[in-house]
């Protein structure tokens, strides 16, 4: 990295939701083998939920309008990117609780799942699904 003002300081941030159906299931995205939260980077400028609003889109399809409640983040290292990341993960609560949704262009597959089905992942994204699809925040 370029030594700067503010050398190994730079994360790339991203916003994260959580959906919960009334059975209690989280709404999860695939891309390649593993599961994770929907949602994405943020880009410079953009308001975090503006940027939630917009992955939500591009992943599944999802257009409609939400209540939001910041209930975490987290920092980890990405060793494929050489990067350190950032997650800011949001509660949504659906205005139309009867929303449709599928894979967009960004994912290979939408689902709703049980987040105890992700307890004993060695995947730390799919391990975030365990934790704030049970509502276990920092």
């Amino acid at each position: 990295m370029k030594q700067g003002q503010y050398p190994n300081a730079f994360y790339r941030v991203s916003a994260k939701a959580v959906i919960l159906n009334q059975h209690g299931e989280v709404l999860v995205v695939r891309e390649g083998k593993d599961w994770a939260l929907p949602g994405g980077g943020i880009d410079h400028g953009e308001d975090p939920l503006t940027a939630l609003k917009r992955e939500l889109y591009e992943e599944t399809l999802i257009d409609l309008n939400f209540n939001s409640e910041l209930i975490g983040t987290e920092s980890f290292y990405v060793k494929s990117k050489d990067a350190m990341a950032l997650w800011m993960i949001y509660r949504l609560t659906m205005i139309n609780p009867d929303f449709i949704y599928k894979a967009g262009k960004d994912v290979d597959e939408v689902s709703f799942r049980r987040p105890d089905d992700f307890e004993n992942s060695d995947s730390l994204f799919e391990q975030f699904i365990y934790k704030y699809g049970l509502g276990i925040t920092n």
